[in-house]
């Protein structure tokens, strides 16, 4: 194997002064820090202490003080660096979990101006056999991605050799896993560098994709291996024949595509916007819905204001505007004009083409940027009708903009579009997303408003039943509403009438945004639904923000989805439905429909990759193999008059019992299952009293005192916890009931909680 000596920066213990060694042109260049005299000459390599130990882990604080490496600061799990020594020198070598988009940031020690430089680094992969994609960014001070390059390796050092042409300035240059894409993340780094250049050379590598074609077979066995996934030998012709399929609903939405596209609107094509759809072939996605809406239209509409027409707008509410540079605008006239594709009849066609349900989904209410003056997001009709706001008589923020249901203004003007875009698209079905926004009335007009919304919900039946006539089958009506039945009705929701007079097939019960709620009453929508045969979705977020708003929003990992998924269809769910999970139109589309992803999805850089979920998140059978992870989260839809409700932080004192309830889903016989609890103040000593733990009224044993798990980009909680094993004769429900007793002294603040489960082989 060849082995690379990896050149070194010496610190002094001020740091006064460093002295870098490279090679450039088979001379030595030795620079201080600062800029060097000869900057075209000067090489900037990664470096390290060289008083480190070899293989020896390195804690944050050895880069703390260093110019030339940044941990990114958004990083805080699991992933570790650590130094390794050889007969040749030494190199660095980083792990990211499965999934895990961040990396380490290479900050240069000077100013990089706009111009040519050429990039030069080795890579390749930590473990023997294992395969490993890297992506290295070239990112501005705007915080603009200008170059993205990535990587296959082997476990052969891999030798990248790019000249890159920035048009602005060089902030810092990120290497980081693409494991978002296909692979495990476990890989060295040697020799990296970035030199100026007056020109590219003839015959210079032009791709931004370097090394072999991977075993995909191989990469999936390995990525299920340490996603703790199912144990034998990965066969991707009987994967599907073995698991039975739920399925996965999809919301794609429209603003994150049209400014996917506007980023890169030289370069996309046609083919691209079809391989964009194509990723989804034979995985488990069975729904997908097209948003043909938030305030504006997605396409060119003659009811509504559309995304074009906001291209091409010059004055907005007495305001002189340009959204020509805007990415969604841009992207819009890109598709429309540029390209003159339909892209969402295209995508219905080619959904139906791969065996996916096309829906239109309508943003019913959508608030963004209710409280601005302007935007590329507001249309005239709500500029021109303030009296048409649920709240006139104080300031309410976007909220409090919404539109009022009660004026029969507001309702013809989504009648309008809904009846428009089902003449314009022949679809599986329709979804009404009353989350976005589930505010609908006047304060104090929810109830009056029930009985509106009825009437308003048998009006879009009434248009669905013409269409039906026109395209010759039943076309599906869903809606998308907060997780609560009581919550529903609240806000003027009155379900139970639209499932029994048969105007809905379809309910989609999920949190608001970010929030994730675990302990969504499904078993009781279920039985509310099932006699009237309308299926149930659980809704989920790519954010994960666990017990309160204030939390740390600590990512989501493969472990917390499969935790999800389990206990939504053993509470009675049909399928799971994810929104923001965006579908990618970017310039280096892989054209490829084998390959499960294409592009970058810029809302999945600190979750779990959309891979992994599409391929495996739909279904009840493999996600019961999958260790899992379930937490204390809550519900973020309450009706105005009711504030939010928390289970966590909660105070344990010696005179009470704590009890708080986490859903787990059906357990497999022989999981080994351990509930993590921790307290900010609790410090483990030889004389303290361990609380004492019940499940389901069933005594726990106290195992450990330790490290809180990783979460996707960060811990749930900075504080140890305490492990304690969970019985199997507690293991027979679909929830577990806690009871925590404390019988020393004084008393603790409990902050987090969360079940972590094991299946057997």
């Amino acid at each position: 194997m060849k082995k690379i000596k990896f050149l070194s920066i010496v610190l002094s213990a001020l740091l006064a002064a460093q002295v870098f060694t490279a090679a450039v042109s088979a001379k030595l260049v030795v620079g201080v820090s600062g800029v060097p005299e000869n900057k075209e000459e000067f090489v900037q390599p990664l470096s390290i202490p060289t008083q480190t130990v070899p293989g020896n882990k390195l804690a944050r604080s050895n880069f703390d003080s260093m110019d030339c490496l940044e941990f990114w600061s958004k990083m805080t799990n699991n992933m570790a660096l650590e130094w390794l020594g050889d007969e040749n020198g030494g190199y660095l070598r980083t792990d990211c979990i499965p999934y895990n988009y961040y990396g380490y940031r290479f900050a240069p020690l000077f100013e990089v101006d706009p111009g040519i430089y050429k990039f030069v680094g080795y890579f390749r992969t930590y473990n023997q056999d294992e395969l490993t994609s890297l992506r290295v960014e070239f990112v501005n001070y705007e915080d603009d991605v200008m170059e993205t390059l990535v990587v296959n390796c082997g476990n052969e050092w891999q030798r990248v050799e790019y000249y890159v042409t920035l048009d602005s300035t060089l902030q810092h240059i990120n290497v980081c896993g693409a494991g978002y894409v296909e692979f495990f993340q476990d890989y060295c780094m040697d020799e990296f560098s970035l030199v100026a250049a007056e020109s590219i050379p003839e015959g210079a590598n032009s791709t931004k994709r370097f090394g072999a074609e991977v075993d995909r077979a191989k990469a999936l066995e390995i990525t299920y291996k340490n996603a703790g996934g199912f144990s034998e030998t990965f066969d991707p012709e009987t994967y599907y024949a073995k698991y039975e399929t739920n399925g996965i609903m999809l919301n794609n939405d429209a603003d994150g595509t049209l400014h996917n596209v506007g980023n890169y609107a030289d370069t996309v094509t046609e083919d691209d916007i079809i391989d964009a759809i194509m990723q989804y072939k034979d995985t488990q996605v069975t729904d997908f819905m097209l948003t043909v809406c938030n305030e504006i239209a997605t396409y060119p509409s003659n009811v509504w204001m559309s995304y074009l027409d906001k291209y091409y707008q010059t004055e907005e509410n007495g305001i002189e505007v340009d959204y020509t540079e805007s990415a969604p605008t841009k992207g819009a006239q890109h598709i429309w004009e540029t390209l003159h594709t339909d892209y969402i009849g295209l995508w219905a066609e080619l959904l139906y083409e791969i065996g996916i349900n096309p829906w239109l989904s309508f943003r019913m209410n959508d608030a963004h940027d209710r409280s601005q003056e302007t935007s590329f997001l507001l249309s005239d009709f709500y500029h021109e009708n303030p009296q048409f706001r649920r709240v006139t008589h104080r300031t309410y923020g976007n909220m409090g903009n919404l539109y009022d249901y009660t004026h029969p203004e507001v309702r013809e003007h989504y009648l309008a579009l809904i009846n428009e875009a089902l003449s314009r698209y022949e679809v599986y079905g329709i979804e009404l997303d009353f989350q976005r926004e589930r505010y609908l009335w006047y304060i104090g007009g929810e109830y009056n408003g029930l009985e509106i919304l009825n009437d308003f919900m048998r009006d879009v039946d009434d248009i669905l039943a013409i269409y039906e006539e026109k395209y010759g089958h039943e076309i599906k009506f869903a809606v998308r509403v907060p997780s609560d039945p009581q919550t529903c009705y609240d806000h003027g929701f009155d379900i139970p009438t639209w499932a029994a007079e048969g105007i809905i097939h379809h309910v989609t019960v999920t949190g608001r945004f970010e929030v994730t709620d675990f302990d969504m009453p499904i078993r009781l929508w279920d039985s509310i639904l099932t006699p009237f045969g309308v299926t149930l979705a659980a809704g989920i977020d790519t954010s994960y923000v666990r017990h309160t708003p204030y939390a740390a929003n600590a990512g989501w990992t493969p472990e917390l989805y499969a935790g999800f998924c389990a206990n939504a269809y053993s509470q009675g769910a049909d399928k799971v439905y994810i929104l923001n999970m965006n579908t990618s139109i970017t310039y280096d589309v892989i054209k490829d429909s084998e390959k499960v992803t294409v592009g970058t999805d810029s809302t999945l850089k600190r979750l779990a990759t959309k891979w992994f979920f599409t391929t495996n998140m739909g279904s009840y059978d493999k996600v019961l193999e999958m260790n899992r992870r379930c937490t204390v989260t809550f519900n973020d839809s309450p009706i105005v008059w009711k504030s939010y409700e928390y289970a966590l932080p909660m105070t344990i004192t010696p005179e009470s019992t704590s009890i708080l309830r986490i859903p787990v889903g059906d357990i497999t016989v022989g999981s080994k299952v351990t509930l993590d609890i921790s307290f900010p103040e609790y410090k483990i000593k030889e004389d303290m009293v361990v609380p004492t733990v019940y499940v389901n009224s069933q005594l726990c044993t106290y195992e450990s005192y330790g490290s809180a798990r990783p979460g996707g980009t960060g811990v749930f909680t900075e504080d140890p916890v305490l492990h304690y094993d969970v019985p199997a004769t507690a293991q027979d429900q679909t929830y577990f009931v806690i009871e925590i007793i404390y019988n020393g002294a004084g008393g603790y603040t409990m902050e987090h909680a969360e079940v972590y489960i094991e299946p057997l082989g």
